[in-house]
């Protein structure tokens, strides 16, 4: 699995027209591939960005997302932020496992006068017992 300290690598998803296209998961597959080679015996943790939410997305493309991600577990979540709000969601993939999405509300204003700035952290974890990776979230707002 992933041992202590999985290695975590980021995944862009080039949305800006809310359609990724298909041709773009085959150069991300490509990618993790590549990865993972260089990596030899260690494991790669991925996290996915992409301006928009999964929502958001055409829906054929959102499938195609949702295809892409149920094939590989090793991928942990989905981090977007279009919608300028925070919101995590859960998406339940073809096969039945459950995928996280965490929305931040921008990653480029600051909300406007009177809004507090806002982030995100996010921390990858590793159980040891197991070696399973996983993710935990944290919302930020700053006055």
């Amino acid at each position: 699995m992933f041992g202590e300290e999985p290695r975590l690598q980021l995944l862009a998803v080039s949305d800006a027209a809310p359609q990724p296209r298909q041709a773009q998961l085959v150069a991300l597959d490509k990618a993790m591939f590549e990865a993972q080679v260089a990596a030899g015996d260690d494991k790669i943790a991925w996290l996915v960005l992409g301006h928009h939410t999964l929502a958001e997305l055409e829906p054929r493309a959102r499938e195609r997302v949702l295809r892409f991600v149920d094939k590989r577990p090793e991928l942990l979540a989905y981090l977007s932020a279009h919608t300028h709000y925070a919101d995590e969601r859960s998406h339940k993939l073809p096969s039945g496992r459950r995928f996280r999405e965490l929305v931040t509300g921008s990653t480029t204003d600051y909300g406007g006068p009177g809004a507090p700035q806002s982030g995100r952290i996010v921390e990858l974890r590793s159980d040891p017992a197991t070696g399973k990776a996983g993710i935990a979230s944290y919302r930020l707002e700053l006055d």
